[in-house]
């Protein structure tokens, strides 16, 4: 299989100089992610120039999957959670949890441990590929957390997302700062989690130093003024980045439809789940769910 691949590469770079290319590249059909920060900034630099057709189907150039009709999708993170749902129904059935914003708050700070705990009893396999994981502040802080990052290779953290809770990061400032100076340093990235359509607009991603916004789908958040509510949307959205933000609990193909109609490129949800774990991975297929949700809209 992997002669096959560089046959098949050696023979279109080989074509392509015959045909007068200077130079010809090979991309997997997926996300950029590493070169979508690149691409953002080159851009706000002005070094395109005159070139403003570069600025245009900001996406695409980051996808390739979303040129070419065929190409596979593949999730590019794998979110590693604890079910709160099954933990409250083994230790507190008929209570609810989150009701208690602080005392969900505590809670969450001893499953992060446990977390922590069990990514380092796996194997690499598990943390082989792009992964996100939910954690405190504080977390990030403790004797715990440094023993993980003692266990994990320095070339595996560039591929590891920390997210942390709007409620987290601003009850305590200067510790999120301090907290974020030393995992960026180490080579990690940060997410803000639990962004929702009310709070987006409070959102300063490049002051609050964050690699990733996750913004949380709800169906009502284009409100009455649809047009006019997407448009200061986008807007937000192309200043945070297009590649840096993540529509979340995506439940249906609604969700897709609107988060696209926004410029976001990337999702995450049971509706993304069900359509990788059903195999409808391919560029067509989705365009055909993506087209269905969209009339759905119009409607």
């Amino acid at each position: 299989m992997e002669s096959t691949i560089s046959q098949n590469t050696e023979f279109v770079k080989s074509l392509a100089r015959e045909l007068g290319f200077s130079f010809c590249g090979i991309s997997k059909a997926e996300f950029l992610e590493e070169e979508a920060p690149r691409l953002e900034s080159w851009l706000k630099r002005g070094y395109q120039g005159k070139m403003s057709y570069l600025e245009n189907h900001f996406d695409k150039r980051l996808n390739p999957a979303l040129l070419v009709p065929g190409a596979k999708k593949r999730g590019l993170i794998d979110n590693k959670t604890c079910s709160i749902d099954e933990l409250r129904s083994a230790i507190m059935p008929g209570y609810d949890i989150a009701s208690d914003r602080w005392l969900f708050q505590h809670l969450t700070q001893t499953l992060d441990l446990r977390m922590l705990q069990l990514l380092m009893k796996n194997d690499d396999r598990v943390i082989a590929s792009g992964f996100s994981v939910n954690l405190n502040v504080a977390t990030l802080l403790s004797d715990r957390f440094l023993a993980f990052d003692a266990n994990l290779r320095s070339a595996t953290r560039g591929t590891v997302i920390f997210e942390l809770q709007t409620i987290d990061i601003f009850s305590d400032l200067g510790a999120y700062l301090f907290a974020r100076d030393f995992v960026k340093e180490r080579g990690y990235r940060v997410c803000l989690d639990g962004v929702t359509d009310l709070t987006l607009p409070f959102i300063d991603r490049e002051r609050l130093g964050l690699d990733l916004i996750k913004v949380v789908w709800n169906p009502d958040m284009l409100g009455s003024g649809r047009e006019a509510k997407r448009d200061e949307f986008r807007k937000l959205i192309a200043s945070f980045g297009r590649a840096r933000t993540i529509l979340c609990r995506c439940d249906s193909e609604e969700a897709v439809a609107t988060g696209q109609s926004l410029g976001i490129s990337l999702f995450q949800g049971r509706y993304i789940d069900r359509l990788l774990g059903a195999g409808a991975t391919s560029v067509a297929e989705l365009q055909k769910l993506r087209d269905a949700a969209a009339t759905k809209l119009r409607r």
